[in-house]
């Protein structure tokens, strides 16, 4: 089989997602540092010649539409590479949080940006970059004492029960008198239609496996592992994704830095135990056709 080596560049080179969720519904959570990351992945983006999309504060919803609409523009025919940031909470099992809490499993993700809802893009590669927590602990503030519970899980917990009481409530007054199911308050509703919409998203994206062909993704650390973050100069993923690429992009391919990444954060954090927790970044090369990602391809890296 003919094999290529890099896949196709234009000008400008593609576009970029970035998705920055810095406040969260409970009013103290705030991830204080984030907006360095976007400000150093924007400068790193738009230095290389890449069209950049910020948006901030994304709920569940709002998170898959930005991608839909994205998916949906006809000026992607033209662009050669798109990147997805997204910065935010995260937690075991490939999910992401939005700003009310609600899951987003990155399954979901990856269907909206295969090759059979992005036609597009089909055959071109996209890169995904996800700076969050993977364990059952909010991302790590170093300024902060982190939070014993995952406050995603604590506010479904919580939701969950504030409709059980009130279903409990509507059962003993039909067994006195029959009373119609609309007599539920309206918020009780929402409530359980919410925890019962994200169960039923969570179990759909396991079972539907995503077409990820010619993706390369890039998690900030290794599963039940937490992610570095100072409130002063942000994460110790991106920056280092960012000063990599610039010292770097020009001469190699991107799963090369990546895995120049993988090593100079698990060094970091392996030589400072007092202050880091280990983490290791993981790179899933899913890149077609023994390609790879090359942003300068006039010069071929050696």
């Amino acid at each position: 089989m003919f094999c290529f080596k890099y896949y196709g560049m234009t000008t400008p080179r593609g576009r970029a997602l970035v998705i920055n969720n810095y406040r969260y519904r409970n009013p103290y959570d705030i991830r204080e540092g984030s907006e360095y990351d976007v400000n150093n992945t924007q400068a790193l983006l738009e230095g290389l010649n890449i069209i950049v999309t910020v948006q901030h504060d994304l709920s569940r919803t709002e998170i898959l539409q930005a991608l839909q609409d994205e998916t949906l523009m006809m000026s992607h025919r033209q662009h050669g590479i798109f990147f997805f940031f997204f910065f935010g909470h995260g937690s075991e099992g490939n999910i992401i949080y939005g700003t009310n809490w609600e899951p987003v499993n990155l399954n979901e993700i990856y269907h909206l940006l295969g090759p059979t809802r992005f036609k597009t893009f089909a055959g071109k590669p996209k890169v995904v970059i996800i700076q969050a927590c993977r364990n059952r602990l909010s991302n790590r503030n170093v300024t902060t004492a982190p939070a014993a519970v995952n406050p995603a899980f604590r506010a479904l917990h919580e939701d969950f029960q504030k409709f059980r009481s009130c279903f409990k409530r509507w059962l003993s007054n039909s067994a006195v008198r029959p009373t119609p199911a609309s007599s539920l308050s309206i918020d009780d509703f929402l409530i359980f239609r919410n925890f019962v919409k994200s169960w039923l998203s969570m179990r759909n994206a396991r079972t539907l496996p995503p077409d990820v062909k010619d993706f390369l993704i890039f998690h900030s650390c290794f599963e039940n592992q937490r992610s570095l973050r100072r409130h002063t100069v942000g994460s110790l993923f991106i920056r280092t994704v960012v000063k990599t690429l610039m010292k770097h992009c020009c001469h190699r391919d991107l799963n090369t830095l990546f895995k120049i990444v993988q090593d100079r954060v698990q060094s970091i954090t392996d030589r400072s135990p007092r202050d880091y927790d280990p983490q290791m970044p993981t790179v899933e090369n899913l890149l077609t056709r023994c390609r790879q990602i090359l942003l300068f391809p006039e010069y071929n890296g050696e």
